[in-house]
């Protein structure tokens, strides 16, 4: 049984097969990073399917309605697979932002500057002013009615150098950590280099004062004698 579709009805499901396959591969990545579904994302897929099926009715005689059903129902599945996009790339966003906020923290600025100085030049002012100013205005932009996937490729992008910042930076924990460690290893001893040359203060003083003492008495004792 062979199904037919107009130049309208199939040009849009072009787009929804070309944005399925984008929402998809989305949703893979994100399930292996969160290591969990992602339920709005799992419920916009759900109700994209449920039109597409009603679509497949339509075209294959298993449900009678007018000529636009088939328009009136790949609208809403291409709104849903965009929803479903966008939401996802909602969460790596944010995903990518907690997890380095996370790996960052425990370290000191001093390290940072100087093991890994591109933090501050180019990652931190990235995910803490450049991004959220980029998303904020694709929100704002953002017409789920309107089929441009500009928006949305604009923000994988964000979401791919989210991505990528956060490789290098796994990447160069351990030469930060190792940094770290020598740089508290010499604290530790230099801590200690103090606390000896403090008691060699006390002491030494106390010593020579114990020998005077000492001196003088035994001289005090030869001239009575």
């Amino acid at each position: 049984m062979k199904i037919e579709f107009d130049e309208k009805e199939g040009k849009l499901f072009e787009e929804i097969i070309g944005l399925y396959s984008i929402s998809k591969d989305i949703m893979i990545y994100a399930e292996e990073v969160g290591g969990e579904s992602f339920s709005p994302a799992t419920e916009e897929f759900r109700h994209a399917f449920d039109h597409l099926m009603r679509v497949f009715a339509f075209k294959l005689g298993f449900k009678q309605a007018d000529a636009k059903y088939a328009i009136e129902n790949l609208m809403p599945a291409y709104r849903h697979l965009y929803r479903a996009a966008y939401n996802l790339l909602d969460y790596l966003s944010i995903f990518f932002r907690d997890k380095v906020q996370d790996e960052m923290k425990s370290f000191s600025g001093e390290t940072l500057q100087e093991i890994f100085p591109d933090y501050y030049k180019e990652i931190k002012p990235y995910f803490v002013v450049e991004a959220p100013t980029e998303i904020s205005k694709l929100r704002i932009e953002k017409d789920i009615g309107k089929r441009n996937e500009n928006d949305l490729n604009k923000y994988t992008e964000i979401v791919e150098r989210f991505k990528s910042y956060y490789g290098e930076i796994i990447k160069i924990k351990p030469s930060l950590i190792e940094y770290e460690d020598e740089k508290r290893k010499k604290l530790v001893k230099d801590e200690d280099e103090k606390r000896k040359n403090r008691l060699l203060q006390i002491i030494i003083p106390s010593i020579t004062a114990i020998i005077g003492a000492v001196i003088g008495w035994i001289l005090t004792n030869l001239l009575i004698h």
